[in-house]
């Protein structure tokens, strides 16, 4: 026929392109959602508070588990999302798993911020009847603060691509 249009044009179809195109790894945000979530677990049966209280001539130490505190609800959320996620690779069609684990990861976020930032930590690891002379943030709560939000980008990276059949 001699026009510039692919076949489709002169029919009146007209092609689109897919808004995202199939990845050569498909697996990588599942598989980056996980170790987010995994890390966020092992964050929440660490330590988050190193706490030295009493008055000077009786100073005790303690560390503060995660799990003794507010780290049982970002060890919960972050097992739900490790667990919609494998869900959702084994079935793909259930996408809407996938926005579970944001919505959870999310929540993992707010409880690390909340006991890093928001609470006063001195509330948080003295006991009744004593002054608390230093109260030190643990690795358990970093990670906890650190590893949510980015488990909260790969969780909806891997929602946003179920979604769309990339897998």
């Amino acid at each position: 026929m001699g026009t510039d249009q692919p076949p489709a044009h002169q029919h009146g179809l007209v092609w689109r392109a897919a808004p995202f195109p199939n990845s050569p790894r498909p697996w990588l945000p599942a598989v980056l959602t996980l170790a987010t979530a995994a890390l966020v677990i092992a964050g929440s049966l660490g330590p988050w508070l190193y706490v030295e209280e009493g008055p000077d001539w009786d100073i005790t130490t303690r560390s503060v588990p995660g799990a003794g505190t507010d780290g049982v609800f970002s060890l919960f959320f972050a097992t739900i999302a490790a667990v919609a996620v494998l869900i959702t690779l084994v079935w793909p069609r259930l996408w809407g798993l996938a926005w579970v684990a944001v919505v959870a990861m999310i929540l993992c976020s707010m409880v690390g911020l909340f006991d890093w930032v928001i609470f006063d930590p001195m509330d948080l690891a003295t006991q009744p009847g004593r002054r608390a002379s230093l109260i030190q943030v643990e690795w358990g709560l970093k990670v906890v603060t650190f590893a949510a939000p980015i488990g909260v980008l790969c969780a909806w990276w891997l929602a946003r691509r179920l979604m769309h059949g990339d897998y």
